[in-house]
């Protein structure tokens, strides 16, 4: 009964981003962000890996209390790219300071349009956090899921190897 309600709780707003999502290529097709220390994500960076992306503000209590859950997964789990997306409307020296206090490792995307931006828009955040994960091959498996039950689908998508086609 629990795995029925996971799973209908994880899939139910993945068909309304898969509608979104471009045809060709997955959820990556024309993908291109920049990271807080100038490094380019593209589509052909990230296809083949299995990949979370956060977004996240730094006026968001949810998104604060997910942070140690967020390093763990990027502390531990090395088949996983972890891409924060920062919504915030702040320049990019206060949100390098307060990655440093927080301890956030991993790479940082700010959207500097806040839920505007066109990143947010393409993955359909209105509202943060939201987590995307995104499978090896370029496919939508999850959105929302935060704790353990994140901790838990990355893990296990991790451990599936990769074959592309």
């Amino acid at each position: 009964m629990h795995c029925a309600l996971l799973l209908a709780l994880v899939f139910v707003p993945v068909a309304s981003l898969e509608a979104q999502a471009p045809e060709s290529g997955g959820v990556w097709a024309g993908l291109e962000m920049e990271d807080l220390q100038g490094r380019s994500w593209r589509s052909s960076d990230l296809l083949g890996r299995v990949v979370l992306l956060d977004f996240w503000a730094t006026w968001c209590a949810p998104c604060l209390d997910e942070f140690p859950n967020l390093r763990r997964i990027h502390r531990e789990l090395d088949g996983v790219t972890v891409l924060g997306i920062s919504v915030d409307r702040t320049n990019r020296s206060e949100l390098r300071s307060f990655l440093l206090r927080h301890e956030l490792s991993w790479p940082q995307v700010p959207a500097a349009q806040g839920l505007m931006s066109p990143l947010a828009k393409r993955f359909g955040v209105d509202a943060v956090p939201r987590t995307v994960v995104i499978d090896a091959k370029g496919r939508l498996v999850a959105v929302d899921l935060r704790g353990e039950a994140l901790y838990v689908l990355l893990r296990d998508l991790s451990r599936v190897p990769s074959t592309k086609g």
